[in-house]
């Protein structure tokens, strides 16, 4: 499955990303065709190491960290064995709606900074 919109955007670039804070309020470059999705995963309580969208090559893909990896398998993610047959940490993005866990950090100050709560001050 292809969810890569970067036109003419070359592997190991960074040329479509958008800067993302994640819930350990680190800043990071996401491809912006996977961000959504990458955004849905930390509000489901996924730890989130690495992504790349594939731009248009390859299946876009998300590494996890070790103690995510059950919740990627909960959630029905599949491991990206076509291209890394050893990693269990490493899952192939599909760009389906996902349950977001309200209890978590991240989406309680997501939802304070969408009603304009200045006392959320990062998401």
């Amino acid at each position: 499955m292809t969810l890569c919109t970067c036109a003419n955007v070359e592997m190991g670039t960074y040329a479509a990303t958008v800067s993302m804070q994640t819930p350990t309020e680190k800043w990071v470059g996401v491809d912006v065709c996977i961000a959504t999705e990458v955004g849905r995963l930390w509000m489901s309580g996924v730890t989130t190491l690495a992504s790349c969208c594939g731009h248009g090559e390859l299946e876009p893909t998300v590494v996890v960290a070790e103690e995510s990896i059950g919740r990627m398998r909960a959630l029905g993610y599949e491991n990206a064995r076509l291209y890394y047959a050893d990693r269990d940490d490493i899952f192939i993005l599909t760009g389906k709606p996902l349950p977001v866990q309200q209890e978590n950090p991240y989406y309680q100050a997501w939802q304070k900074r969408l009603r304009g709560d200045p006392s959320s001050e990062s998401c």
